[in-house]
């Protein structure tokens, strides 16, 4: 089928022209079909249809839509806000509100990446509250699958909540989230026309199984030591990625232990988490969250879930 004859599926509104139009509370965006135009001695190639669609988007709030670039008339469409209210439904069915959402788009508008945070907080005693996450991810220009990552959040504020305690405003608190990429589980949908997975198939099982192993999940890392030959290996993967990085995680990791001769998992995971959070190069950054999440020794049930 032609983009056109999906159009109506994808909830895009065909405005005539070759132009269709979706619009949620983030913004706008236009697909438009590109047809070749007259020219003195082409009358062959008067209105000749390409395979190629041009992209534009408008943010919410702005007058003026912007040229984002092309992409094949294949590609299947998935509004961001329709991707994001699949997953607000699979959450709403575990009967575990949102705490906060916290939507992000690139400096094109074209991809987006939301925090959902659950209100669903698990008490470590060594460590404070920690929640569950999603990461959900979505491109409108093909250059990103639709994409929800499972993870946890942790609240860096003076004003830690106590378990239920929900006073004060979330967005006013500090978070340090980590979504996790590969071990603990990635739903993705192509964006291709014959593409039949549904992202939001499995979030709301998952999010049951997490939710009852966070304490398990932290409180073994935490209790676990790594041999110094694995604290070194792990340093040596790091500086594979860049050696002032190693640098810096073993600055992190020396502050989380006090400068005591133990390591645990989790001061490991948590060095090279708190770093790669502000890690700019998105490659070196993917890289560094893959050796973080290969540190974490996972509960059972949520390894024979997944």
């Amino acid at each position: 089928m032609s983009f056109e004859e999906r159009a109506e599926s994808m909830d895009l509104v065909n405005l005539g022209a070759g132009c269709f139009l979706y619009s949620d509370r983030y913004g706008e965006v236009i697909y438009r079909k590109l047809i070749t135009m007259k020219g003195p001695g082409h009358d062959l190639l008067d209105d000749f249809e390409l395979p190629y669609l041009a992209l534009f988007i408008k943010k919410e709030g702005s007058d003026q839509f912007r040229f984002v670039g092309l992409l094949s008339d294949l590609y299947k469409f998935v509004g961001n806000d329709i991707l994001n209210q699949q997953i607000r439904d699979s959450i709403s069915e575990t009967r575990n509100p949102i705490l906060i959402e916290r939507p992000f788009f690139s400096g094109n508008l074209a991809q987006m990446h939301n925090e959902i945070i659950i209100q669903h907080p698990s008490n470590v005693p060594q460590i404070g509250d920690i929640y569950p996450m999603l990461i959900v991810r979505n491109s409108y220009n093909g250059t990103r699958k639709a994409i929800v990552e499972f993870g946890i959040c942790m609240s860096e504020t003076n004003y830690l909540p106590r378990q239920g305690d929900l006073s004060g405003n979330p967005n006013d608190w500090n978070w340090t989230g980590f979504g996790f990429r590969t071990k603990l589980g990635t739903i993705s949908q192509v964006h291709i026309e014959s593409s039949r997975a549904e992202v939001s198939a499995a979030v709301g099982n998952y999010i049951s199984v997490f939710s009852q192993n966070i304490v398990s999940l932290i409180e073994d890392n935490f209790n676990s030591s790594l041999p110094e030959d694995d604290v070194l290996r792990i340093l040596d993967l790091i500086e594979e990625v860049g050696k002032k990085r190693r640098e810096r995680v073993s600055v992190m990791l020396e502050e989380l232990t006090n400068q005591s001769p133990v390591t645990s998992n989790w001061n490991m995971f948590l060095a090279i988490t708190r770093f790669s959070s502000s890690e700019r190069n998105l490659n070196a950054k993917v890289l560094l969250e893959d050796i973080a999440e290969r540190v974490l020794i996972v509960p059972n049930q949520m390894v024979a879930f997944l």
